[in-house]
């Protein structure tokens, strides 16, 4: 429950997952909250999915905000910048003051150039910001059939 002290809109929470979507203002995750990535082909794109939680303060409703998701690899390459806006409105049955969570889900089939150190970072209009880091590794190669 809000506490009216925030003013503008900030992200709760940024989760990184196989797959998610929102259904009814519910997130529905699978394999959600990871750190670490192993990959065995680096020319085959990795599936990611970023969750974020934005919590909207009752004042700040029924106006528009953007919404960057950007994700960058540990020697500054830009793998990805998503942008996109969103409006939370107020149900009829609000509870004056209250906040609202706006819940998002963005994937898709991002080229990771190799092992190492990647950051995702979420960021908002209203100049709030929350980033997660990733560590991928090489798997070591198959053996050659003989």
């Amino acid at each position: 429950m809000s506490t009216g002290i925030e003013q503008q809109p900030s992200i709760d929470f940024l989760m990184l997952a196989d797959r998610a979507e929102v259904l009814n203002g519910k997130l529905y995750v699978m394999g959600g909250a990871w750190d670490r990535l192993q990959r065995a082909n680096f020319d085959e794109p990795a599936d990611i999915f970023v969750t974020l939680g934005i919590l909207v303060p009752w004042h700040a409703t029924n106006q528009e905000y953007g919404l960057t998701i950007e994700i960058d690899h540990e020697d500054g390459t830009r793998l990805a910048e998503i942008k996109a806006g969103f409006v939370t409105g107020r149900s009829p049955d609000a509870i004056p003051g209250q906040s609202f969570r706006t819940i998002v889900a963005l994937g898709g089939k991002f080229k990771l150039p190799g092992p190492g150190a990647y950051k995702v970072t979420g960021g908002l209009s209203s100049g709030d910001t929350k980033s997660v880091a990733f560590y991928v590794k090489q798997l070591p190669a198959a053996p050659a059939a003989a």
